[in-house]
């Protein structure tokens, strides 16, 4: 049986609570729901005590409770994910649970759902993806997979139907280019007659697929990398695509995306340049005085985005990136620990060498920021930034990371990037404000 057939998307939510035993109660009150028969008190008395006999954690950050109900003929699943993690265990070194599979049912197809379940989430991809969702429809869909009654003909007439959207709102609105994410679905021929005739250009992460002489005339662009939900992936593009020139002030563009590899093209987004970026404007006109290349900024970006999607060891990652304006962020640095980086020559410490990402990684655990030269050469790491000042508002809910990030830019042309362990989203920081949420 497929997990749809034990799981609804009603029963896939952001659990409230931040203890094992709240989290098992709010995941019975919705396996109750789907079964009024049952009561909520004696499927948690079912977990309890199959809890208390062996833990259900089955990794570093996933756990199944499960518990038979002879009463119940078919086996129900709901689904709790929390992104900051619950205590599982009173075990020292007990590393939080992120992500708990409730099952309860019946005998005769308990093994069935939990070894079908299991194997679901053997994926690293998927357990990611899932810590990554924005709406319980979107985790139902991650989990069940794709629909099985939705056939390739469907999937194509969706996407010519969007497309079609896309170029009559594009003639509307005036815009000036027409941005197609590519890796939703694998009809290239049909992007490349859809996009003939229009100034397109094609975002990937598969250059491969866009050989000439059919795409000879278009631009193909691989952005390396992406971001954690459909507006966030449009932004990041924009953004690479605005260091590379492809893209400029003053343009109204009109992208089209979906989820990677779901066959469908399902998104229209509008963006106008000018106001969505203009702190971006301002950092590229003073890039000259602060010496920050453009390529460093983006290249700082990349490592972020996948420090944000992959953590490090299966754990989620905060750390913060200042780049550009050395000569006075130095003043306001101290370090925590010896600077790794010191006593190297400068052309092996640079973010542009692809041979460091590793290290730059590696020592993305320890407490403090990296500090970057304009020109990619890495100065410091575990360094602690003391720029208090007052006036920069930090969005609800932002640690001191963040508001470093804001000070920082505040009283220096430098630009912060910043990555929120909690939430693995990515900010850029730049004159005490933040001008990008991925």
């Amino acid at each position: 049986m497929a997990i749809s057939d034990y799981l609804a998307s009603e029963r896939v939510v952001y659990l409230r609570g931040k203890t094992k035993a709240a989290a098992f109660a709010e995941l019975a009150e919705r396996v109750s729901g789907a079964r009024p028969g049952v009561s909520r008190e004696l499927i948690l008395e079912e977990l309890w005590k199959r809890e208390s006999f062996l833990s259900t954690r089955v990794s570093e950050n996933m756990a199944i409770p499960h518990a038979i109900i002879r009463s119940m003929s078919a086996t129900i699943m709901a689904v709790g994910i929390s992104r900051e993690g619950i205590p599982y265990e009173d075990t020292k070194g007990d590393l939080p649970v992120q992500i708990l599979v409730m099952l309860v049912g019946g005998e005769s197809d308990h093994l069935s759902a939990l070894s079908e379940i299991a194997s679901r989430l053997s994926n690293d991809s998927l357990r990611r993806e899932l810590l990554l969702g924005r709406s319980g429809e979107e985790l139902f869909e991650l989990l069940a997979g794709p629909d099985p009654e939705r056939s390739a003909a469907a999937s194509a007439a969706a996407t010519e139907a969007l497309f079609a959207h896309a170029l009559a709102l594009s003639t509307e609105v005036g815009a000036t280019r027409l941005v197609v994410h590519a890796d939703a679905t694998s009809d290239t021929e049909r992007i490349g007659r859809l996009c003939a005739g229009r100034d397109a250009v094609i975002v990937t992460s598969d250059r491969s697929r866009f050989s000439p002489p059919a795409f000879e005339s278009k631009s193909v662009v691989v952005v390396p990398f992406r971001g954690t939900s459909r507006e966030s992936t449009i932004e990041v593009s924009l953004l690479f695509l605005l260091s590379q020139g492809l893209v400029g002030k003053g343009e109204r563009i009109v992208s089209v995306c979906g989820i990677p590899n779901s066959g469908v093209v399902d998104s229209i987004f509008v963006t106008d340049v000018d106001k969505e970026f203009k702190l971006y404007f301002a950092l590229d006109s003073e890039s000259g005085r602060d010496g920050l290349d453009q390529q460093v900024l983006a290249r700082v970006l990349q490592i972020a985005n996948e420090l944000a999607v992959e953590g490090r060891e299966g754990r989620p990652i905060g750390t913060l990136f200042v780049v550009g304006d050395y000569e006075n962020v130095k003043k306001l640095c101290q370090q925590l620990i010896v600077n790794p980086f010191q006593g190297y020559p400068e052309e092996e410490r640079n973010v542009l060498d692809p041979s460091l990402e590793e290290t730059i990684k590696e020592y993305s655990r320890i407490d403090g920021a990296f500090v970057v030269r304009g020109d990619g050469v890495i100065m410091s790491a575990g360094t602690f930034i003391k720029a208090e000042v007052q006036g920069p508002q930090i969005h609800p809910g932002l640690g001191a990371r963040h508001a470093t990030a804001a000070s920082v830019t505040a009283i220096t042309r430098s630009v912060a990037v910043a990555i929120s362990q909690s939430t693995q989203k990515i900010s850029l920081f730049r004159f005490g404000e933040r001008f990008l949420h991925l």
